[in-house]
């Protein structure tokens, strides 16, 4: 994913990068730091399906990391950076950004936490379209408030959590929103690893268009068990979307959270979760990526707001057969069911790779991934889209990397003219300072 960096993220960003850094508790060992260029050759750039043109995409990267497990202040940050110029500007020239921060302060052991989080990402504006710069849309979702304890035995708590949120977007202006959130959770421990919350919560999320407020009261029991390998969780439970504006109806919905992750023996890791929502399409499913394991919300269609019951289910398998060489497997589902506007969707997916190393310097591999998108509204519109690429990697010193690449991005669509194949071939390095 590719973020285009505004004037109102820049300072955000940064801050969460060296206000962290700045802070006593935390050590530059924990900081990882990495910087690379590349060229990317396209010869079907603006992704079109007639009249193609070549161009050549210079590359400036940077990634940045930060991770702290232990004492008052846990963090888990990591951010990528990347500017893109295409030669002959068959396409826009952006300067992008991704990541996320989740920040957990104890201020008192067991009574109260101060607790912060930040995502910024960036998907398709519309998938009718194609992937191409104008089409994509930047989301920042930006998070803080406080957990406070009660504590009302050795094994029953009650816990208030109050947040703020600010979602923020590039171009989709009606997006733009505010909330203020108040959940109470009765948490009762069954054992040293599993525990069962029943949870209460309020949302009042406003609107630059004031057309789109709403109030929605919730309620989710939930079960979370945390062993050395094994970690699951399940919560069931409803919502309703109290509508402000007289014009547009009221909505009820379900509430399912369910993951499992393992962590095997020699690199055997696998996982799976499903979540359904009742949400809105500014933000989205993107309030779960930082709660469950392994889940990333791939939220689209912010051009225009309305009110989603959405179902996404992901399951992944990591297998290293050897010591030289490893398999990855994943596949998804969704199905946006949207409340007002003509927009309902399902997206499958699969992706497959695989690595093996030669030798301390040499490594090849191979990564494909398969997408198919319906609109359920118009059943003949449909597209299938394929990414298949072979890669090189060379290692001439412990903190350098040379990759090459060649690949090819197409897309079958009922509508022809929203096919396209586009054949790329690259070359970078990435040097990694610490």
């Amino acid at each position: 994913m590719k973020i285009k960096i505004t004037g109102a993220c820049k300072p955000a960003v940064l801050g969460i990068c060296f206000s962290g850094l700045a802070h006593p508790a935390f050590a530059i060992s924990d900081l990882t730091f990495s910087a690379g260029a590349g060229l990317e050759a396209h010869d079907n750039a603006g992704l079109v399906h007639s009249d193609e043109k070549s161009d050549t995409k210079r590359l400036i990267n940077a990634d940045v990391g930060y991770k702290k497990t232990d004492g008052a202040v846990i963090v888990d940050m990591g951010y990528n950076a990347e500017y893109g110029d295409y030669q002959h500007n068959v396409q826009s020239d952006e300067t992008a950004i991704n990541g996320r921060t989740a920040l957990t302060w104890t201020i008192a052991p067991r009574q109260l936490d101060v607790v912060f989080s930040h995502q910024i990402s960036q998907q398709l504006a519309d998938r009718r379209g194609l992937d191409v710069a104008s089409n994509r849309e930047e989301r920042s979702v930006l998070t803080g408030g406080v957990d406070g304890f009660l504590h009302l035995s050795a094994v029953d708590s009650l816990v208030f959590s109050p947040r703020v949120s600010d979602i923020r977007f590039q171009d989709s202006d009606d997006s733009n929103s505010r909330r203020a959130t108040m959940t109470a959770t009765l948490n009762h421990k069954l054992s040293r690893v599993s525990a069962l919350d029943l949870t209460a919560g309020y949302d009042h999320v406003t609107f630059d268009e004031s057309k789109n407020d709403y109030n929605s009261p919730n309620v989710m029991l939930s079960f979370n068990t945390a062993l050395a390998r094994l970690s699951y969780q399940i919560g069931l439970g409803a919502n309703r979307i109290k509508r402000d504006s007289s014009d547009s109806k009221d909505v009820n919905g379900s509430t399912v959270r369910a993951a499992i992750d393992y962590k095997g023996d020699e690199g055997s890791d696998w996982g799976a979760s499903y979540i359904r929502q009742l949400t809105d399409s500014s933000i989205g499913l993107s309030n779960f990526e930082l709660s469950v394991p392994n889940f990333e919300s791939n939220d689209s269609n912010f051009d225009q707001f309305d009110i989603i019951q959405s179902n996404k289910v992901n399951a992944y398998w990591h297998q290293r057969i050897n010591a030289s060489s490893q398999l990855s497997l994943s596949a998804g589902f969704e199905k946006q069911d949207y409340k007002e506007t003509p927009r309902d969707q399902s997206i499958a997916d699969a992706q497959a790779g695989y690595q093996y190393s030669i030798n301390s310097r040499w490594s090849t591999g191979v990564d494909a991934q398969f997408e198919r998108t319906k609109f359920l509204d118009d059943p003949k519109s449909k597209y299938d889209t394929t990414r298949v690429y072979f890669n090189v990697t060379y290692r001439p010193l412990r903190p350098l990397e040379i990759k090459f690449s060649i690949g090819q991005d197409k897309r079958n669509a009922d509508t022809s003219a929203l096919s396209y194949t586009d054949k790329v071939a690259l070359i970078g390095f990435k040097y990694k300072f610490f």
